[in-house]
């Protein structure tokens, strides 16, 4: 699995605008109430079951649908209409 960054807003915006321009790139919104609930133990336990069930590290689309499985990803029109409002 690819290594965890945190990104700040600038780089969110850059992101934006490389999906926008038709470059492949996946933004994923996080609840970040569901991940307070998360622990390390339960993404290892995730990264073994994939391990598993296909013999090699989980894909980005594992990860998603483990993510939804555990409702920490947000609607990314909802997430993006907050942001919006916050900024102003």
């Amino acid at each position: 699995m690819h290594e965890l960054e945190y990104l700040t807003e600038k780089d969110l915006e850059y992101f934006r605008k490389k999906r926008d321009e038709g470059q492949p790139v996946r933004i994923i919104y996080l609840s970040p109430e569901v991940l307070d609930q998360l622990s390390f133990e339960d993404i290892e336990a995730m990264e073994k079951e994939a391990k598993d069930k296909t013999g090699q590290q989980p894909t980005e689309e594992d990860v998603e649908e483990w993510l939804q499985k555990h409702k920490a990803i947000l609607d990314p029109k909802k997430a993006e209409s907050k942001e919006e409002k916050n900024e102003q």
